[in-house]
């Protein structure tokens, strides 16, 4: 049995995120600087971890920096299981963009486990524990890492840990009606959350897919 999950990356344009999305999908081959031109193919990917005996799927998203342009849209986070929030060890208005982002994302997504990434961290940081404490409130996200996309460090401890933590606590997106290609196979009224610091939240998801019945003419 695979379980399958919806996995969003998001932070400030700079910061690594796509260098950690190639990371997690194995494409270390890629020059992150040369992908001028982002497509939604590029920037969509399946990634398979094995967790003991079972078999765990991310349907793995980059927001492709879209947060530089405000155009960041509720279809982006729409019933993720997990939002990674990545800011820069080198870059604290970074690390406020993440605290940012962190509200609109609860506006639009229900039940998901909230992720903190620090990344960079083979570079000197500027960044320090005091300043992300003044940014964050210590319960805000559910699992915290450090990361170096660029020599790899942390990575798949991080992939392993995520994968643990969904399988435990999320439901698997085939169980809520959601397919890869974003369209709905199925849809109940279904209980949708991630236990843990974050509230215990209600999915609501309405059946389009089944015809109305039909009302009596009120003549027959």
């Amino acid at each position: 049995m695979v379980n399958t999950y919806k996995v969003v990356l998001c932070g400030k344009t700079g910061v690594g995120k796509t260098s950690i999305f190639h990371r997690m999908c194995g494409l270390t081959g890629l020059n992150c600087k040369q992908n001028a031109c982002k497509t939604t193919k590029d920037h969509e990917r399946q990634v398979t971890v094995e967790v003991d005996d079972t078999t765990v799927e991310f349907n793995l998203w980059d927001t492709l920096g879209l947060e530089h342009y405000a155009k960041l849209t509720r279809s982006h986070f729409l019933l993720s299981q997990a939002v990674l929030f990545v800011y820069s060890a080198t870059d604290k208005d970074s690390l406020s963009q993440a605290a940012d982002l962190l509200a609109y994302v609860k506006i639009h997504v229900q039940g998901a486990c909230f992720i903190l990434i620090r990344n960079k961290i083979d570079l000197d940081a500027t960044v320090s524990e005091d300043d992300v404490a003044r940014s964050i409130r210590s319960d805000a996200y559910a699992l915290q890492f450090s990361t170096s996309a660029l020599t790899g460090e942390g990575i798949q401890e991080m992939l392993q840990s995520v994968a643990s933590h969904l399988l435990k606590k999320a439901t698997p997106m085939k169980s809520i009606g959601r397919s890869f290609n974003g369209h709905s196979s199925y849809a109940t009224a279904q209980k949708y959350t991630c236990n843990g610091p974050n509230n215990i939240v209600t999915l609501e998801i309405e059946d389009t897919n089944v015809p109305r019945r039909r009302k009596k003419c009120c003549s027959q």
